[in-house]
């Protein structure tokens, strides 16, 4: 039965989709138009004409393979796989010019923070004992300057800058040389990143309280100023009782009120240091992390240092 095939997408009975027989490790498939019983099997029987087997199809060439072929699929996958692949390397290509570019001009809303946030770190390895006095004094004044080209925006950024914290520790590397490398000691990107994101909110919630609460004011007194002014009020698109202005005015002013208490709420959850927590498993050196939290402003540092490296929950309560 090895001699039957598929012929344009039908199979004669009795054909088998696992190939050709194989007997002492030898392809048995019969030539083109010879008789089926040249393999020993189908005696009496004569094969339908066979498609040349496609060196790229693969496998056996027989049933399924032969149906794949017939639809061109094995033909086209070649085509298919190196158009991926320089698709995928100028996506690389693409992301490594100017990824780290764009990166930058996000984060770099963050920049006097990581200037903050590493002359901390710098003050607090001086003190444990990693950085001399000298090397304590150029590094911080290196990042004094940083933040000041900053500020003023002479800060030269370069499109091979991963971030913000790549950006500053290249140009304090530039100003001061390879002494700039042992302010990264006992530092994980991982707790410097979330010490910068959380000062950074701790500096923008506090504006955004005073301007709700400007807004309030606003709202309070118009609601005064239009006291008894009718409008309807509308359920379901539709009207439905007159109220007062200063009634729906007052509405708002109360739902503005609850996103002020959520703020100093989220204010009250972010104050948390988590500088010192390492990678993940905390740091080697032996810095004092409540002086070092008191150092940056926050309430106390943080209790587990897995849980502060990965702590996002203060962004989601900011973003709400």
């Amino acid at each position: 039965d090895s001699g039957h095939i598929l012929d344009l997408g039908r199979s004669t009975p009795g054909r088998s989709l696992e190939g050709p027989r194989r007997e002492g490790g030898l392809d048995r498939r019969p030539e083109i138009g010879a008789p089926v019983g040249a393999t020993g099997a189908g005696q009496g029987h004569h094969a339908v004409p066979q498609r040349p087997r496609d060196p790229q199809a693969g496998g056996g060439g027989g049933g399924l393979g032969d149906l794949a072929i017939r639809y061109g699929y094995y033909r086209r996958q070649p085509d298919i796989m190196w158009v991926t692949i320089i698709l995928l390397v100028l996506i690389v290509e693409i992301f490594q010019r100017f990824g780290g570019a764009v990166a930058a001009k996000i984060d770099r809303r963050m920049a006097q923070q990581d200037i903050q946030g590493s002359r901390a770190w710098s003050r607090a390895i001086a003190q444990a004992g990693i950085l001399t006095e000298k090397e304590f004094r150029q590094i911080d004044a290196g990042l004094a300057k940083s933040g000041a080209d900053l500020a003023d925006g002479t800060f030269q950024f370069r499109p091979d800058d991963e971030d913000i914290h790549s950006a500053v520790e290249r140009q304090l590397n530039e100003e001061i040389g390879p002494v700039a490398g042992k302010l990264h000691t006992g530092r994980s990107r991982n707790d410097q990143v979330a010490t910068d994101f959380r000062l950074w909110l701790k500096d923008q919630v506090p504006d955004l309280i005073s301007e709700i609460l400007r807004l309030e004011s606003v709202l309070a007194d118009r609601a005064e100023s239009d006291l008894g002014i009718l409008i309807p009020g509308y359920t379901h698109f539709q009207q439905a009782q007159p109220i007062l202005l200063s009634h729906w005015r007052l509405a708002h002013f109360w739902a503005f009120e609850r996103d002020r208490r959520r703020f100093i709420e989220t204010l009250e959850r972010l104050d948390v240091c988590p500088l010192g927590s390492g990678a993940l498993a905390g740091t080697t050196v032996p810095v004092d992390r409540f002086a070092l939290a008191a150092d940056l402003g926050f309430r106390q540092p943080a209790e587990n240092s897995l849980d502060a490296v990965s702590d996002r929950d203060f962004a989601v309560d900011f973003l709400y």
